[in-house]
């Protein structure tokens, strides 16, 4: 149940949290736990979180990353007896989790909850307390709360449930700033001495790569020229009088003093402008940075972002219980293993946004709407990344909605849909909209108010786009 914004009760939401630990340690005392959580950078983040709560309690605990919750994974854990901790995913599954799981189950989850009411499951959802679940907070920032009522030393899990709320786009706002909720758990973290939060240049790979190459390696938004062309950044960077090293070692974008930072800058958009006649304010590479102060200086874990793009790559190459080992504290050569997916996933993204830009109308605009045909030509682990970046790039932000589609099988489509502020302002949810036309059409669907997935099958892409474009008040005039 959606309580509305004006009845929000942080007091409310945090005493929910600590009946949901004290649910989690009764259970501890019995039996082994499961650990259901989607496969995403968020997920394995709240994963983890209740995985160190698990053990804080000595319990022991299986870790199951999810791609979706389906009708067979809800046989699997009715056949395995056991209580069961649902993280990311199951608010919308109430119906058909209800008298399923007889051990016991919670469910810590910021989707939309669905309306039914069920007392024996007991959920932590911040809609349900009158907060937004797609910028207030985080599955795995409601985790940190639920570790944090506990009792429980969870001052270690700050930083990875910083990672899991800017992974999943809490930061969608013009300074790219965690607000609210997030900001509770940003603002301990600082004084703690965990987190830095400071404006400065958004570039990915910020702290680890050197600076060309992370110029070349900004497929957020392409710049002309540079993007994939790392003697051209190299170039770039030397006209503009940066030095790209300090002695024989090659410098970071991290490393820049403000002066180089502003020369960067002017020619950044003295490119951009000329490409997408984009003014100062709307170049996507300014914002707040978080840097997790107890990583090493160089670590693909120091900038939150990059750690959160490390723990996607893991789940979508199908090692997400490397992520979970290392969101709990394991380093050394593993960090070194979650490279290599890095690499892997990293690919498949550049692979899958070569060809939309290339192939002949992968990419149509339709008034407000972009659509993304990636059949074929995207890779589906890769789809929702890719809708990302399209998504915070200059070339649709007249947009209000992208659409992307990529084959999930030979029969069914997976779908990635991401919003503007604008849309979501207007009071709609592109969430709500997945969710009630996928269903229309044999499929499945869900999400937040600015990012929202679906499942449909292949035959009905048309009848899909038609219902998406109907609801947004688009016509046949308006193609183009």
């Amino acid at each position: 149940m959606k309580v509305a914004k004006e009845n929000r009760d942080f007091n409310l939401l945090f005493s929910r949290a600590k009946e949901v630990g004290e649910r989690i340690k009764e259970w501890v005392e019995n039996e082994e736990i499961i650990i259901l959580g989607h496969y995403d950078a968020d997920g394995i983040a709240a994963m983890s979180i209740m995985a160190s709560l698990v053990r804080t309690f000595g319990g022991s605990f299986q870790a199951r990353p999810l791609e979706q919750l389906s009708s067979e994974e809800i046989i699997d854990v009715e056949a395995a007896e056991k209580p069961v901790i649902m993280t990311d995913l199951g608010s919308g599954y109430i119906s058909m989790l209800y008298g399923r799981v007889k051990s016991g189950l919670v469910i810590i989850d910021h989707h939309i909850p669905e309306s039914s009411i069920h007392l024996d499951i007991m959920q932590l959802n911040p809609h349900e307390f009158g907060y937004e679940g797609h910028w207030e907070i985080s599955a795995s920032g409601l985790a940190y709360f639920v570790a944090k009522a506990s009792g429980a030393n969870s001052k270690g899990m700050i930083p990875v449930a910083i990672v899991g709320a800017l992974s999943d786009l809490q930061d969608k706002n013009k300074e790219r700033k965690l607000l609210s909720l997030n900001s509770l758990i940003v603002n301990e973290g600082i004084e703690l001495g965990l987190i830095d939060e400071k404006e400065d240049l958004l570039f990915f790979r910020r702290e680890t790569r050197p600076i060309h190459r992370a110029l070349a390696e900004s497929y957020m938004i392409p710049i002309p020229g540079i993007t994939g062309n790392e003697e051209a950044a190299y170039n770039f960077i030397n006209s503009l009088g940066i030095k790209v090293k300090e002695g024989e070692r090659w410098r970071t974008i991290a490393e820049l003093s403000e002066a180089e930072k502003n020369r960067m800058l002017v020619g950044l958009l003295t490119l951009l402008s000329s490409e997408f006649k984009a003014e100062v304010n709307e170049i996507p590479f300014i914002g707040n940075v978080y840097t997790l102060l107890k990583e090493d200086r160089g670590s693909p874990l120091r900038d939150a972002r990059e750690f959160g793009y490390l723990l996607n790559s893991l789940g979508r190459t199908g090692k997400a219980a490397t992520g979970v080992a290392i969101c709990l504290g394991v380093r050394g050569n593993i960090i070194d293993r979650a490279e290599e997916a890095v690499k892997e996933y990293s690919l498949k993204i550049r692979d899958s946004l070569s060809k939309v830009l290339s192939a002949p109308g992968a990419i149509e605009k339709q008034g407000e709407l972009v659509i993304i045909r990636g059949e074929g030509i995207v890779d589906p682990n890769a789809l929702s990344a890719l809708t990302n970046m399209l998504s915070n790039s200059l070339l649709m932000k007249d947009s209000s909605v992208i659409l992307a589609f990529a084959l999930r099988d030979e029969s069914t489509l997976k779908v990635s849909a991401r919003a503007s502020d604008m849309f979501v302002r207007s009071g709609r949810s592109l969430g709500d909209m997945m969710a009630a036309f996928a269903s229309k059409l044999d499929g499945q669907g869900g999400g937040h108010s600015v990012a929202a997935g679906a499942t449909i099958p292949r035959k009905n892409l048309r009848k899909f786009v038609e219902m998406v474009k109907e609801s947004l008040g688009i016509t046949a005039s308006d193609k183009g």
